[in-house]
C-alpha cells in the first residue's frame, strides 16, 4: 500500500528550501487565489528558484517566500494568501528590522493586500511591472470588435502568405531531440537579434533551460510553428489548479517572419480553446516598453495586479 504524505512548511520564522516534492501542499494554498503566474508551482521553480534558494515558511494561513530575485540581484521576501496577511506582513518587517534588512515585501498579489490596506500598517504601492495580463481566449479568437482591426488583418495576411506550409503540432518537451531542436532554434534567432534589446542577459534563455530539465517532474505543454517544415517558433505553458486557465511561460520565434508572433500566438489560443480553456495569462512586461506596448496591443481582458508593500 502506498502512503501519501502532506508535507509541512516550517513557522515563521524558520525557512526551508522549497522543492518539487512540496507541490500538493503548495497548491492547497494557490489554488484559493487568482492564478498569478509567478506564484504557479511550475514558475516557482523556474523563475523564483533560478538561484537555487527558494525557501517557504508560514504564518498561518499565509505563506512566506524568500528568493533572490534575478532582475534585481537582491534577495526578496513576498506573501501568498487570503487570511492572515496583515500579520505575516508584520511578522516578516520585524524579522527585517532585526537583520538589518529594508523592511519591504515585493510581488504582492493583491488578495494578500486586502487586510493589510484595511489595518492600515503599512504602504502598499501598486506593481505594475509586476502585474500580469489576462486574455479572455473567445474574445481573442474571434477579433469582432474594432480595437482588434489591425490584428485582424495582419493575421489573415499571414496564413495567406504560408497557406498549406504552415501548421501547428505538439511538441513533447522530454524527448531529448526536440529539446535540441528547440535550443538550436533560440541560439539561431539570438544570432539574428532577436529578444537582445529586452533581454540582454537572456534570462529568458535561462529559464527555458531550466524548464526543459524539469519537463519530467512539473506538469508544462509545447507546441510549435513550423512553415515547410521547419520550427520557426514556439509556446510554452502549463494549467494551473484553477479551472479554465493556462499560464504561457515562454512564446519565442523567428523575428525575420513578418507577423509571426502574432499568428502564433491566435494558433495557441485556437489549440486551448479545442481544450475548453477560458483564460490566459501572459505573465507581466518587466516594465519592458516593447513588451508593456505589445501585450497592450494584443487587448487584455484584464490585469492581476501585485504590490510592494513597505514598513512605515
Amino acid at each position: 500500500m502506498i502512503v501519501s504524505t502532506y508535507v509541512i512548511f516550517p513557522s515563521f520564522p524558520a525557512f526551508r528550501r522549497l522543492t518539487a516534492g512540496d507541490e500538493q501542499r503548495y497548491v492547497a494554498t494557490y489554488r484559493q487565489v487568482e492564478p498569478y503566474a509567478d506564484f504557479s508551482f511550475n514558475n516557482l521553480l523556474i523563475w523564483l528558484d533560478m538561484e537555487n534558494d527558494l525557501e517557504v515558511s508560514t504564518r498561518g494561513d499565509c505563506l512566506i517566500l524568500r528568493f533572490t530575485n534575478v532582475f534585481e540581484g537582491r534577495k526578496s521576501y513576498t506573501l501568498l494568501g487570503v487570511d492572515g496577511c496583515d500579520e505575516a506582513a508584520r511578522s516578516v518587517f520585524a524579522f527585517q528590522g532585526r537583520h538589518g534588512i529594508a523592511h519591504e515585501l515585493s510581488m504582492v498579489p493583491e488578495c494578500a493586500t486586502r487586510e493589510i490596506r484595511i489595518r492600515g500598517n503599512a504602504e502598499v504601492v501598486e506593481d505594475p511591472a509586476s502585474s500580469d495580463y489576462v486574455f479572455d481566449i473567445a474574445m481573442a479568437l474571434k477579433m469582432s470588435d474594432s480595437s482588434f482591426a489591425r490584428l485582424r488583418k495582419e493575421n489573415r495576411a499571414f496564413w495567406r502568405r504560408h497557406d498549406g506550409r504552415a501548421r501547428l503540432d505538439v511538441i513533447d518537451p522530454s524527448d531529448t531531440a526536440s529539446q535540441h531542436l528547440i535550443f538550436n532554434r533560440l541560439d539561431e534567432w539570438r544570432r539574428h537579434g532577436g529578444g537582445l534589446r529586452n533581454d540582454p542577459d537572456d534570462m529568458e534563455r535561462r529559464a527555458t533551460e531550466r524548464a526543459f530539465s524539469l519537463a519530467t517532474v512539473i506538469g508544462f505543454e509545447c507546441v510549435g510553428l513550423w512553415i515547410d517544415g521547419k520550427l520557426v517558433s514556439f509556446a510554452v505553458f502549463h494549467l494551473p489548479p484553477q479551472p479554465g486557465w493556462a499560464i504561457v511561460n515562454h512564446l519565442k520565434y523567428d523575428r525575420g517572419i513578418n507577423g509571426l508572433f502574432d499568428a502564433t500566438y491566435h494558433a495557441v489560443l485556437g489549440y486551448l480553446a479545442d481544450k475548453g480553456l477560458r483564460f490566459i495569462n501572459l505573465e507581466q512586461d518587466l516594465g519592458i516598453d516593447g513588451l508593456r506596448f505589445h501585450k497592450n496591443r494584443l487587448r487584455p481582458a484584464g490585469r492581476l495586479k501585485r504590490y510592494t508593500i513597505r514598513s512605515p
